[in-house]
């Protein structure tokens, strides 16, 4: 699928170039929608080579810029977002540094970068605070930064509304947060943690003591760089990995996991959530030393414990005693004596999840997923799994991950679109119902073939069902 026109094609590069932002051919109406909008605020026609020049041929002032950015950019959190990432901080993390170091001396620094309206550096903050007395504004600097004005307003001003507290106790949004009016106030002795400014992720603006951005301990950036070019994301993320003390952690959303762009780290299996760190040799409650390799030494290493025969896959166990925290890698020097007699594939997955049994299920795909974390149809079969049992938020998260994996997969827009379409978010519904039909489309559309036909008919009809809805 290419771009309607040359001129559209150099616009969308022009994005790449001042955000990172990727907006593939399919995405060509959202992107000149939000590029029309800003230019016309700014004087132009909706002529396409005015718009050209206007953000091609010269440089945006600083308003030009934000603006655009905000039109461009979504901002759709909720506190306590992907709950594990803060679990890994309060039972592995922090408790390091503050054996390594005095903290009151040498605060923890923490960078939410790409922030949003701020519910994930205010989301630590609490975190931390429920876990550790000791913590105080004098020994923890959260800062968080995001590219859009709008967003960096709202996190400045701590109001909230029910939407972002959907995964949040009543008792802890009772302790940190004032009601007033229709709307939630977070608490002073919270907002005293966190520092918040605009920056643009895009732009070599970091590590920078002039932007209050190097020597981290912990950089969160989850659900950022998905919407960034290839290029762009190693970009910054080797700018992130010079932000960071040696022994810093980078943690990324659970559907960001990519060996190529994170490869110079080390990988850690936390629960059910891989994190990364500069570290390499790291110590558990239990004084148990772990050794870790690289991703990229692990990718090899896991290509040598695979046994494939009629598409099933045995896995090296770890015979060590089972620890909460747990490194993925394992000895490249396999020892076959070691695989599992049982084996683990995808029809013994679908087998159960037809049979209902859905935990049994849950947990032996987490298995596969250990070791074959780069199959969009594993995790399209996984959110099916999650769909089936309501959890949708979850199997929504999982479906990113696939059509991250597989952009034309057919199947994840379509459950995506519907998931959405059933919690009521019908804007992000038609999104996904569109998607499914720009994949129909490439494909040649046979009339005397009725499933594709139907298909292609169906969707047509539910993203007219959802624009009266908007």
């Amino acid at each position: 699928m290419q771009f309607s026109s040359p001129i559209i094609q150099t616009i969308s590069e022009r994005i790449v170039d001042l955000f990172g932002l990727q907006f593939p051919p399919n995405r060509e109406t959202e992107l000149m929608r939000a590029v029309k909008n800003t230019a016309f605020l700014f004087g132009c026609t909706d002529h396409i080579d005015e718009i050209r020049h206007w953000l091609c041929d010269k440089k945006l002032s600083e308003c030009e810029t934000r603006e655009l950015s905000e039109q461009l950019t979504i901002n759709e959190t909720y506190f306590f977002r992907e709950k594990t990432a803060l679990e890994l901080l309060s039972t592995c993390v922090v408790p390091a540094i503050m054996a390594k170091r005095n903290i009151n001396d040498y605060p923890i620094r923490i960078w939410s970068a790409g922030c949003s309206s701020g519910e994930e550096a205010y989301s630590i903050a609490m975190w931390l605070s429920e876990n550790f007395s000791e913590i105080n504004q004098q020994n923890l600097q959260i800062i968080a930064t995001d590219i859009s004005p709008k967003a960096v307003g709202k996190a400045l001003k701590g109001e909230y509304t029910e939407w972002s507290f959907r995964e949040t106790d009543p008792e802890i949004r009772l302790k940190y947060f004032l009601r007033h009016e229709n709307k939630n106030q977070i608490k002073a002795n919270v907002q005293k943690f966190v520092t918040i400014s605009y920056l643009n992720l895009a732009k070599n603006c970091f590590p920078s003591p002039s932007t209050n951005t190097e020597n981290f301990d912990i950089i969160f950036c989850r659900n950022v760089l998905m919407y960034f070019s290839p290029d762009k994301i190693k970009e910054v993320n080797a700018r992130f990995y010079n932000s960071l003390n040696s022994d810093g952690w980078l943690i990324t959303s659970q559907v960001e996991l990519n060996d190529d762009y994170f490869g110079i780290y080390q990988r850690v299996h936390f629960r059910n959530g891989i994190y990364y760190t500069k570290n390499n040799t790291l110590k558990t409650g239990n004084n148990i030393n772990i050794k870790l390799t690289t991703a990229t030494t692990e990718r090899k290493q896991l290509e040598l414990q695979k046994i494939t025969k009629n598409k099933e896959t045995k896995f090296i166990t770890n015979k060590t005693k089972q620890i909460d925290y747990l490194p993925i890698s394992k000895n490249k020097n396999v020892d076959l004596q070691q695989v599992v007699s049982s084996t683990i594939n995808i029809e013994t997955i679908k087998a159960l999840s037809d049979k209902g049994d859905y935990q049994t299920a849950i947990d032996k795909m987490d298995m596969l997923l250990r070791t074959n974390n780069d199959n969009a149809d594993l995790y399209y079969l996984y959110a099916n799994i999650l769909y089936e049992t309501n959890e949708l938020e979850r199997a929504e998260q999982l479906l990113i991950k696939t059509l991250y994996l597989n952009y034309n997969h057919l199947d994840a827009a379509l459950l995506m679109a519907y998931s959405l379409k059933q919690r009521k978010l019908h804007t992000q519904s038609t999104r996904y119902f569109k998607q499914a039909m720009n994949i129909l489309t490439n494909k040649p559309l046979d009339n005397s073939n009725m499933d594709h036909f139907q298909l292609f008919e169906m969707v047509k009809s539910e993203i007219q069902t959802m624009n009266t809805l908007h």
